[in-house]
C-alpha cells in the first residue's frame, strides 16, 4: 500500500511540474487556453461566417 501511495505522489508531482514548467505562470495559462478556443472557434467558421465576422478571420 505504501508503494502504491509513494508512486502516485511521484507521478501527480511529476505531472504537476511538467504543467508548470509548460505555462510560466498563470497568466500564461490563460493565453495558452484562449489561443486554444480561438483555434476551435475558427476550425468551425464557415466561408459564409468568414466574409461577415472578424473574428474568423483569426
Amino acid at each position: 500500500m505504501k508503494t502504491w501511495l509513494t508512486r502516485a505522489i511521484a507521478a501527480m508531482s511529476l505531472l504537476g511540474a511538467t504543467l508548470l514548467v509548460g505555462c510560466n505562470t498563470v497568466e500564461g495559462a490563460g493565453k495558452d487556453v484562449e489561443r486554444a478556443g480561438e483555434k476551435i472557434q475558427s476550425a468551425n467558421c464557415t466561408s459564409a461566417d468568414q466574409a461577415n465576422d472578424p473574428d474568423c478571420n483569426k
